[in-house]
């Protein structure tokens, strides 16, 4: 059964310090990484994609 829109979210922001700091190695600008992950938070819930599992979600964030 794919994760519903609360528990996607909820999955998202347990792993948001480990989420923004893999983007941080990347972008090096605070703003930035906020706004990747409000992105990826957004898209979770709105895309056509579903996840059948959290590990799924996070290696999709990442």
């Amino acid at each position: 059964m794919p994760l519903d829109h609360e528990t996607t979210l909820k999955h998202l922001f347990e792993a948001r310090q480990r989420l923004s700091a893999a983007a941080w190695l990347i972008v090096r600008d605070a703003q930035a990484v906020e706004d990747l992950f409000q992105n990826v938070a957004l898209k979770s819930v709105t895309k056509t994609v579903s996840f059948e599992h959290e590990g799924a979600l996070l290696s999709w964030a990442r």
